[in-house]
């Protein structure tokens, strides 16, 4: 567990982090006559980023948008003298920041106050609470479309609500997450505060066993998190995964421990309270939520680069924040032996990609696995085969059942059809094998780009273009079996444009296409399996330089762009922010009789 101050800061509130791996919330600093000012604040990559509204005594940052822009909180009047206090005491109005200007953001069909509680960038919507004269109620606004969360129906004495999350799943749809108040009185000592989850417009009370109080402040990826007061009035932060519930108190915790947010690598953030009042932030890494990352053969949740060369040596180049670390040797096979690497993937779970070859020896391929455990070769596995003149072929690794573990993407041919067919995998064997043709067929001029999840559900979907149109399309892929089939956007095949791959080059969770022309390159950001818009790269291509592969080499969860120089040798990586390349490094090189496999 890491503490998170902000340099100079009284006290820290951390509110939550986003899929990029930014942290924000608010610190407070003395302000006039013993009490104090609070500012928003966003943490990445070291660097503390304060926000602030002109003339607010108040201001919290609650969500970033994978384009850039903060939405949080603000008050003019609010005073007090504790972080903590001024955020109890304090009439929120919402507001977005974009690029340093503020706009406010309220309910339009009330006339009181909007508190933003966070923002989730795969659906583009805004969620809290807005209260009028009736009361305080739960929103959600998804587009600009606002949605009142009040479950008066079944509970007459609700008193307050607030929705704190928004989860998409891929059986339930859209469902959110929060806290309400039963009871009487105003005072919220007097009152009784319960969790609650929305989904298939139904409510269902959350409340941790023993607890007094129960609030749940989030949600990532059906993993719930908050916190709860217990009958000594300790404040207990806690995350349930699949109907566990997990304590959380941070070492220096003296009464109060709070979890704000969990993002999908399993990086927990949240709050504490030390011996003297004082609140601090902190994060941990928990075990058990991290995916495998593309071509990382470490476990350690960075993108390595796999070298093979002319005689058949097959290395790995592990990195940290770009900049090579160390070289090992994973194993080899003699040149033209019939053995090829196709790809890499988690085949066994372990968090750690294994290499995935092809070996087509007496009219037979075998498509087998080298399993890797830190860097080096552990065993060897085979997955499965077929006749070398059967029409199948391997041609790409993802997780299309959801279950942590790669899967093989295979094609067949017979005549015009052809067949999508899934190798389901488990600790490094092929336990099932599942259809998921929906009809392709060499006729029709689609082709498989590639792979990676376009709507955001944790599962890899299927990437297809039609070669005579240009448009580009999804095909999205739950618990193995192919879902829906759709158009995206097109580019002309005379245009000149050409798909480079696909990554999460924005940080919102879901999976974006790169394109290349010449040294000009575009980001289409996907959102919820559908176009958002397409963003020019600023930054034109490398003299000299040829793509490569998209992987997490910096580690920070956000896709970057790997790049190497036919002539030198020398790579070149791209790491990539809000779809921009924002720093370059360069871990070395390799002679001409190196090639990159992964």
């Amino acid at each position: 567990m890491t503490t998170i101050n902000v340099p100079g800061a009284l006290e820290t509130a951390i509110v939550g982090v986003n899929g990029a791996g930014q942290i924000f919330g608010q610190y407070s600093v003395s302000g006039p006559g013993g009490t104090v000012l609070v500012k928003g604040f966003v943490y990445y990559n070291g660097i503390y980023t304060t926000v602030a509204k002109a003339n607010a005594n108040f201001s919290t940052v609650a969500g970033i948008s994978g384009n850039g822009d903060i939405y949080g909180d603000y008050d003019t009047t609010a005073s007090a003298t504790s972080i903590i206090n001024i955020a109890l005491a304090t009439p929120y109005y919402g507001f977005r920041d974009t690029n340093g200007v503020f706009t406010d953001i309220s309910d339009p069909a009330v006339s009181g106050t909007t508190q933003i509680a966070g923002y989730n960038d795969a659906l583009n919507a805004l969620y809290g609470s807005y209260s009028d004269t009736s009361g305080t109620h739960g929103f959600v606004d998804i587009n600009g479309t606002f949605s009142t969360f009040d479950d008066t129906a079944t509970n007459p004495s609700l008193k307050s609500t607030t929705v704190t999350g928004i989860g998409v799943n891929a059986t339930v749809g859209t469902y959110g997450v929060g806290y309400y108040t039963t009871g009487s009185g105003t005072n919220p000592s007097a009152q009784i505060y319960h969790g609650f989850i929305y989904q298939s417009g139904f409510y269902t009370n959350f409340d941790v066993s023993g607890a007094l109080y129960t609030f749940i402040t989030g949600v990532t990826k059906d993993v719930f998190f908050g916190y709860y007061i217990d009958t000594n009035h300790t404040y207990h932060g806690f995350y349930d995964k699949n109907n566990v519930v997990t304590t959380v108190d941070a070492p220096n915790a003296v009464k109060y421990t709070d979890v704000g947010g969990i993002d999908a690598q399993g990086n927990l953030v949240g709050n504490y309270a030390d011996a003297n009042g004082q609140f601090h932030g902190y994060t941990e890494t928990l075990a058990g939520f991290a995916k495998p990352v593309k071509s990382d053969f470490f476990g350690d949740q960075t993108s390595d680069v796999l070298w093979l060369n002319s005689s058949g040596t097959v290395l790995d180049w592990r990195l940290a924040a770009g900049q090579f670390v160390q070289s090992t040797t994973i194993g080899g096979f003699a040149p033209a032996s019939g053995w090829t690497i196709a790809g890499t993937g988690d085949f066994n779970g372990d968090l750690t990609n294994d290499v995935l070859l092809n070996y087509t020896s007496g009219g037979q391929t075998t498509v087998a696995a080298w399993i890797v455990q830190s860097g080096t070769y552990s065993s060897y596995v085979v997955l499965g085969g077929f006749s070398a003149t059967s029409g199948w072929r391997d041609i790409g690794v993802g997780d299309f059942n959801g279950d942590g573990t790669s899967d093989v993407l295979l094609s067949y041919t017979s005549g015009v059809n052809v067949n999508l067919w899934d190798y389901k995998v488990s600790n490094g064997a092929t336990v099932a094998t599942q259809n998921l043709n929906m009809g392709f067929t060499t006729t029709s001029g689609w082709i498989v780009l590639g792979t990676g999840d376009f709507n955001g559900d944790g599962t890899t979907d299927i990437l297809f273009q039609n070669r005579t149109s240009g448009l580009v399309a999804d095909w999205s892929v739950s618990n193995g079996a192919a879902q829906t089939f759709t158009s995206i956007a097109g580019v002309a095949p005379s245009s000149g444009w050409a798909f480079d791959g696909a990554g999460d080059f924005n940080g919102d969770g879901t999976s974006d296409i790169l394109w290349q022309n010449g040294s000009n390159l575009a980001i289409w950001e996907i959102k919820n399996g559908a176009f958002l818009r397409s963003v020019n790269v600023s930054t034109p291509a490398p003299t000299g330089f040829t793509f490569q592969e998209v992987g997490n080499y910096m580690g920070n969860g956000t896709s970057d762009v790997l790049w190497r120089n036919s002539t030198t040798g020398a790579v070149q990586i791209w790491a990539m922010q809000d779809g921009q390349a924002q720093t370059t490094t360069s871990p070395g090189g390799a002679g001409s009789s190196w090639f990159i496999s992964g």
